[in-house]
């Protein structure tokens, strides 16, 4: 049960970019994002199949806060500033302006579509560096952005 409300905790502090957070509020979080899109498309797909793709988008648009907000607090955890994320905005920039295609014009050539493949490949290494960084193992302790969150749990639970 204490994990279903861990799930549900970066919609609690949403705009919360100070403090630290667990990586298995992370883990669930962006599991919980992935159920919900699998329901929102089987729903979207029976009702009104040629929106299914409105459904994604309006939950992105949703979790966008939270999900930034928990990603500071992530690094915050491993000892390093929010600002690490700077390091994604190139893959962030492309993906919404393939958001705002794909709203303009449905049958468009996806702008990533037409990128050459070296440059997909630096963009998706983007990615997978900041993924690195937000599962990179916590700070012991408390660092300059507050105390150990997994503390905080082990004394609440005792």
């Amino acid at each position: 049960m204490r994990a279903l409300g861990t799930a549900f905790l970066p919609l609690k502090h949403y705009a919360l970019f100070r403090g630290r957070s667990t990586r298995f509020e992370l883990i669930l979080f962006v599991l919980l994002i992935v159920l919900i899109r699998i329901a929102i498309g089987y729903a979207s797909w029976f009702l009104s199949p040629e929106n299914v793709e409105w459904g994604q988008r309006g939950l992105i648009l949703l979790i966008f806060c939270p999900l930034l907000a928990l990603m500071f607090r992530r690094l915050h955890d491993t000892g390093r500033s929010g600002r690490w994320l700077l390091i994604g905005l190139p893959l962030l920039g492309l993906l919404l302006w393939e958001l705002v295609v794909q709203i303009r014009d449905p049958l468009a050539q996806s702008p990533i579509d037409a990128m050459p493949v070296l440059a997909r490949v630096a963009l998706a290494m983007t990615g997978v560096v900041v993924a690195v960084l937000l599962l990179w193992d916590a700070d012991e302790g408390g660092n300059e952005y507050g105390p150990d969150p997994r503390a905080t749990l082990t004394e609440a639970t005792a």
